[in-house]
């Protein structure tokens, strides 16, 4: 719905500013006489109302109390150092329900988020650089909710190749940060592309 939505509306924005734009064409008039013309525009527009409802996870900014896995990425290999995840190379399983802190730079891999445990996973990106040629560089496959929390004061990147999104099947990724189930973004973030 909100994809449709923010598919339709700046289309029906810049269609009635074009609209707004038009002038029409003017009589050729002898001498200076200036003249006129009114033109008025009429269209209904019903905007459907998404309603959007918080959790208390979603409002949590504090991720540093309790305990927190960290993911260190390094090239083409990562490491894990706490509980919840394993790392084979260059793909990082999240397993279980809990807060990973994120750093360092993944040049081709991905961090795929397969917790059965109900739960919430917060993946939190602390100078991170993802990058996966072939598929989502993060990948949401199954998690009650996962929040993505950018840490204040840093600069994050996670994009995928164009193969990636060529090669997409019914049931695979089709964005850099691709996810069925309930994902949440924190921070400040830009999106390009």
């Amino acid at each position: 719905m909100n994809k449709l939505l923010y598919r339709v509306l700046p289309v029906l924005l810049i269609g009635a500013s074009l609209a707004a734009c038009t002038k029409a064409p003017t009589p050729e008039v002898a001498g200076n006489v200036p003249t006129t013309a009114a033109v008025s525009i009429s269209q209904e527009t019903t905007v459907p109302v998404v309603a959007v409802s918080y959790d208390s996870d979603d409002e949590l900014t504090d991720w540093q109390t309790g305990a927190v896995t960290k993911v260190e990425l390094a090239g083409a290999s990562a490491s894990v150092n706490g509980t919840g995840a394993a790392a084979s190379g260059n793909t990082i399983t999240i397993l279980s329900p809990g807060v990973y802190l994120v750093s360092g730079k993944l040049s081709d891999g991905q961090i795929i988020v397969d917790a059965q445990n109900k739960g919430t996973v917060r993946l939190v990106l602390n100078g991170a650089d993802i990058h996966s040629n072939n598929s989502a560089p993060i990948w949401v496959k199954n998690a009650s909710k996962t929040i993505i929390t950018l840490a204040d004061g840093t600069q994050n990147m996670v994009s995928d190749g164009a193969a990636a999104r060529a090669q997409a099947g019914e049931d695979e990724p089709t964005a850099a940060i691709f996810s069925k189930d309930d994902r949440r973004i924190q921070g400040w973030h830009r999106q390009q592309g």
